[in-house]
């Protein structure tokens, strides 16, 4: 076979696969070796390939270039076989604990294979033949913890806590696994333990400012803090994590300067950049905030996606003019919705502009003005001149509050009004829109999400009242199976089509923070907006209007998780809304 096989299609990739295997069964591990290398110069890079050549390196009792190659293989695909196959080399080496580790993580992903639990086994085994130190109990659940094994973590730490009750870094490991496991009480208690023991460690401080923070008590996190930068005061990540704090505690001008003291002490620092253009884009300082909000590109999370980097970025600075511009949505439903509007402005500057969004959202921005076509995951890359994250459309076109422009610019599908007006009947009073919860992975639900309890304080006798939302949490459905006069559409609701032609059909709409607000704006429906006391930055501060949506009115918080002072207001202007009809 040859080594000079061109980009690697699923085909030559089971080509490569079996010669190569075929190479180690028979001891040929040069030739395999070379022809592993071979695949791995062929684009897409490998996961396998990588494994492949660990396995090489193992069989050569080269077991940290293995290692090395394990760890590339994960990263690309984190798949049971490859911490398997790590494990094994760790093994190899004697670190015992931490092959113990890997061999967890491979069974918590493939609980089935028989080879997993033997291995782990056997590795127990080897263990057991003498007793196990604190030592090696905090070994094996730092390579749990940074697995993600946050469980089989905090079991080892408070194994090694038994075995010593003086480890500090027992303690700290414990609090770490504690937090992860959403324990955070447990976890500040565990940290003050380490803390009785080392009181000046400033990593233990650290963390226990993060889970303090984590646990909104703000106050305690910053003394916490204050504490961590008197002993380390050049510290950039805990200027990052106060900043990250003032931010939260709602004081965005003093996360600016623990940002930027962050950011002179290590320039690389990409997450404060992209923090500190949060707080500039909610205190409006767009030109600022929107030149840092382009460092989320650098960020793990959100970088670029890999398939285009072949292509060019647009950068606003090119000419665009009679070029094909692919736009990417990069973050959640509502950004989309909210954004889409300047990717359709791209127009006007002579751009073919290709759309590509969830397919949730393609029978909704179909008729979106002057975009050429929209693609959605799972369909082929067309081709285009140069390529631009959605979010990143401020930036490029200069975006400030003059360019904004809050009017209405999506419509609901006609055939799909047609069908929800027969589905709603004759009104005779007032239609209101209720959504409460968004989605309940977003970092922020538990501050922006409200719950149905809350909400039905505000029906009232004279209003036709319809649930917008699709998904329902399992506690609302109990109460809503109790509130007739709530009508349910989830089982009804396709997709965005469906909502945007339901929404249309509303007098008015009130809604937490989700891709409901958006939406609604968007169509131009009047829409109330339930809003926590520190929001997002789009809904920016101390105002009732936005600039996105001419047809949204804001409710805010007075002090952080007050929601009854947001209802009594939002009663009154319901009150004297329907009594003026």
């Amino acid at each position: 076979m040859s080594s000079n096989l061109p980009l690697a299609t699923p085909a030559t990739r089971q080509q490569y696969h079996a010669e190569i295997f075929r190479l180690i069964q028979s001891e040929q591990l040069a030739a395999a070796e070379k022809l592993c290398s071979a695949w791995l110069a062929a684009p897409p890079t490998s996961a396998e390939a990588h494994h492949l050549l660990g396995i090489i390196h193992a069989k050569k009792h080269d077991f940290l270039a293995a290692i090395a190659a394990y760890e590339q293989a994960i990263a690309l695909s984190p798949k049971a076989t490859y911490y398997n196959s790590y494990g094994i080399a760790l093994k190899a080496r004697a670190q015992l604990q931490e092959a113990v580790a890997f061999f967890q993580k491979a069974l918590s992903l493939s609980p089935a294979l028989p080879s997993l639990h033997a291995n782990l086994a056997s590795t127990l085994q080897h263990i057991q033949s003498a007793p196990l130190t604190a030592q090696d109990w905090l070994r094996r659940g730092i390579t749990q913890q940074g697995l993600g094994l946050q469980q089989e973590a905090l079991e080892s730490s408070e194994q090694a806590i038994r075995c010593n009750g003086e480890m500090f870094e027992a303690w700290n490991y414990r609090g770490i696994a504690l937090k992860g496991l959403g324990l955070f009480d447990a976890a500040i208690e565990s940290f003050q333990q380490a803390l009785r023991i080392a009181p000046k460690n400033p990593d233990i401080l650290k963390n226990c400012a993060i889970t303090l923070l984590c646990a909104e008590r703000f106050a305690d996190s910053s003394a916490m803090l204050t504490a961590a930068l008197r002993i380390s005061p050049d510290n950039p990540t805990l200027h990052f994590i106060n900043g990250t704090l003032l931010k939260e505690w709602e004081r965005p001008d003093a996360a600016l300067d623990a940002f930027a003291r962050a950011l002179a002490l290590d320039p690389a620092l990409v997450e404060a950049e992209w923090r500190a253009s949060l707080c500039h884009l909610q205190l409006g300082n767009f030109a600022n905030g929107w030149k840092r909000f382009e460092a989320r590109t650098r960020i793990g999370e959100w970088q670029d996606n890999s398939n285009l980097r072949s292509r060019p970025c647009w950068t606003g600075a090119e000419d665009v003019n009679g070029k094909t511009i692919y736009v990417y949505a990069e973050q959640g439903l509502g950004d989309t919705i909210q954004f889409a509007k300047y990717a359709s402005k791209l127009s006007c500057h002579g751009v073919r502009v290709i759309l590509s969004i969830p397919r949730v959202l393609r029978g909704l921005l179909a008729n979106l003005p002057g975009i050429g076509e929209i693609v959605c995951e799972g369909d082929p890359l067309p081709a285009f001149d140069y390529y631009c994250p959605m979010m990143s459309l401020p930036e490029r076109l200069a975006l400030d509050f003059p360019a904004i422009d809050g009017r209405p610019y999506l419509q609901a599908d006609p055939e799909s009004l047609v069908k929800w007006r027969a589905r709603l009947g004759k009104q005779s009073t007032p239609r209101i829109g209720l959504c409460w919860s968004g989605n309940p992975a977003h970092k922020k639900d538990r501050q922006r999400s409200l719950g149905l309890a809350p909400l039905s304080s505000l029906l009232t006798g004279n209003a036709e009242y319809h649930c917008l939302q699709k998904d329902i949490r399992e506690n609302d459905q109990q109460l809503l199976d109790q509130l007739p006069q709530i009508r349910v559409h989830s089982q009804q609701l396709a997709d965005f089509s469906d909502t945007a032609a339901l929404l249309s059909l509303m007098d008015l709409v009130i809604t937490v923070d989700t891709s409901i607000a958006h939406l609604a704006g968007a169509l131009g429906k009047e829409v109330w907006i339930l809003l926590p006391s520190n929001p997002d930055w789009r809904w920016l501060l101390d105002r009732q209007d936005s600039p996105w949506y001419d047809s949204a009115r804001l409710f805010r918080q007075a002090q952080y998780g007050d929601w009854n002072s947001v209802l009594d207001e939002v009663r009154e202007a319901l009150s004297d809304r329907l009594a003026a009809r």
